[in-house]
């Protein structure tokens, strides 16, 4: 009788940590997605600032080339501007980089969760066998 309880018990236990396994896989992913919407805000503006620095370089250039300079290449206009585009440049690519730390980081951690609730189910001595299917 009491071998059945303690069956019981450790079948109840893999059911908890099996259930404590996906909810901090869910609260990881709700974390990343909250990171991941704010960068992508941040992306976009940062990709605004891009094209306005796009612009602002050509509008420049443009005017130059309408006043018949040809050697607008050394302006320092022209050398402001390219400044201005090649630091947007640079916060765009740090914010995808972010975005990615984001997302190998989650990765990660997934992983780690997953490997610690897999050992706790272990040492009750009860397995998963379709742990593929995860």
């Amino acid at each position: 009788m009491n071998q059945g309880g303690g069956m019981v018990a450790g079948m109840l236990k893999r059911v908890w940590y099996f259930g404590m396994e996906r909810f901090w896989i869910v609260y990881q992913w709700k974390l990343r997605f909250f990171r991941l919407q704010l960068k992508k805000w941040k992306r976009c503006k940062e990709r605004k600032d891009l094209d306005q620095a796009y612009a602002d370089l050509g509008s420049e250039v443009y005017g130059l080339y309408r006043q018949e300079v040809t050697d607008w290449a050394q302006a320092e206009n022209v050398q402001y501007r390219l400044r201005q585009v090649e630091e947007a440049e640079s916060r765009l690519l740090a914010v995808e980089d972010a975005m990615e730390r984001i997302r190998k980081e989650y990765g990660e951690r997934r992983e780690e969760i997953r490997s610690n609730y897999a050992a706790k189910r272990e040492a009750l001595g009860v397995t998963v066998e379709d742990d593929e299917d995860r």
